[in-house]
């Protein structure tokens, strides 16, 4: 498994084994820093929260663009990281960061 940095500083998600195996991987992100704030994992979602400036890729076929400064961020995957469920912004025309 690999990924490649998207620009500025981007989030990384891998699925482990018992073992430690990658069992998936993937790079989300885009022309600014993205950060992940918290996740929580439940028998089948995951769910990220975070945030972001520029414009970020969460997977989805369009582009999140921040609407100025800082925004954050929710998305849920599949487990096994393979499908976004749904992903949604947050963001003014100032900065706004979940702590």
């Amino acid at each position: 498994h690999s990924v490649s940095s998207k620009g500025g500083q981007d989030i990384f998600l891998a699925t482990l084994s018992k073992t430690g195996n990658c069992l998936s991987l993937i790079g989300l992100g885009g022309s600014g820093t993205e950060q992940i704030r918290g996740f929580v994992l439940t028998s089948d979602t995951v769910l990220v929260l975070g945030s972001f400036n520029g414009s970020m890729d969460l997977g989805l076929e369009n582009l999140f663009l921040s609407r100025g400064g800082t925004d954050s961020f929710v998305a849920f995957y599949n487990h096994d990281l393979k499908a976004l469920r749904s992903g949604i912004r947050f963001g003014a025309t100032r900065y706004l960061t979940m702590l």
